[in-house]
């Protein structure tokens, strides 16, 4: 999951949307469509300004975040990725954001769960967003 292989018309349709959260001024509005959306954020290696800039962004444009806290959750009990992201669509969660080290995690997650969204936030050496 990355910039390539995304189509042109793709590409300019993202960036008009976000262009479109520009106020005249240039500054960033809520978004009325994130408003009701839930992201979490799933970083499985450490990261502070990455994390902390999805966080930031979600919150600016209205959505709601939460940072899960995988050091103590049930993947130290030898429960599975895909596991703990059912888990989370079932709270209701509509995006999530991923960082992994396994080249490809964020894209194996897309295909594995539906009716999400799934942000890659770093994924081994293919892609960062920085």
């Amino acid at each position: 999951m990355g910039l390539k292989g995304l189509p042109k018309n793709q590409l300019e349709k993202i960036l008009d949307v976000a262009d479109g959260l520009i106020d005249s001024k240039g500054n960033l509005q809520k978004s009325k469509i994130l408003r009701d959306m839930s992201v979490a954020n799933l970083f499985f290696e450490p990261s502070t300004r990455t994390r902390n800039t999805f966080e930031i962004a979600a919150k600016r444009t209205s959505a709601k975040t939460i940072n899960v806290d995988l050091a103590n959750s049930a993947t130290k009990k030898n429960e599975t990725l895909m596991d703990t992201m059912h888990t989370l669509k079932a709270m209701q969660i509509d995006m999530f954001v991923i960082r992994h080290k396994q080249n490809g995690m964020p894209h194996h997650v897309a295909e594995n769960i539906e009716g999400v969204s799934i942000l890659n936030a770093g994924d081994g050496i293919n892609a960062h967003p920085t």
